[in-house]
């Protein structure tokens, strides 16, 4: 869920010409958009991946990190894409997941009303899923700021911990 690529510029140049940011959407029209945007703003690291509903379509064991930010709670099928993410991964690698709190307890009544209607579980629930493709919770990490939404870490554990 790339969307617009608000992360997309920070990432590249967090990992470096050495680094490689896969962005990857399901909309045809946003990943027009970024394919355009990374070629305007000289972000050659940066590969625009066009997924499915059903996978990310990235290469087995190529990524050490995942950033899920706002969109886990779009996923229709997300034993499905969870393991294609699993499978992306390589082992040790980090999956950061930011998403809404279904009922949150600071957001005024009207906002905690749509936040119930637009995110289709709870975090317990999110965090189920992901483990159940194999990813190993590692921690919560609360943020200043936050009221909304939440930090989760899991890790992808090597062959031998995953026994």
């Amino acid at each position: 869920g790339a969307g617009t690529g608000l992360f997309m510029k920070a990432l590249s140049q967090s990992v470096g010409q050495q680094g490689r940011v896969y962005a990857v959407e399901i909309a045809p029209s946003f990943v027009k958009h970024l394919r355009t945007r990374a070629r305007v703003e000289g972000l050659d690291n940066v590969e625009v991946v066009f997924c499915s509903d059903r996978n990310a379509n990235l290469p087995k064991n190529s990524v050490d990190r995942l950033f899920i930010c706002d969109v886990y709670h779009h996923f229709e099928y997300p034993a499905l894409t969870m393991q294609s993410l699993y499978d992306a991964m390589r082992e040790g690698g980090i999956l950061v997941l930011i998403d809404f709190h279904r009922e949150p307890n600071n957001v005024n009544p009207e906002r905690r009303e749509w936040l119930r209607g637009h995110v289709r579980a709870p975090l317990e629930v999110f965090r189920q899923e992901i483990e159940q493709a194999g990813f190993r919770f590692k921690d919560e990490v609360a943020v200043e700021g936050f009221l909304e939404n939440y930090l989760l870490r899991f890790v992808k554990p090597s062959a031998d911990q995953a026994k």
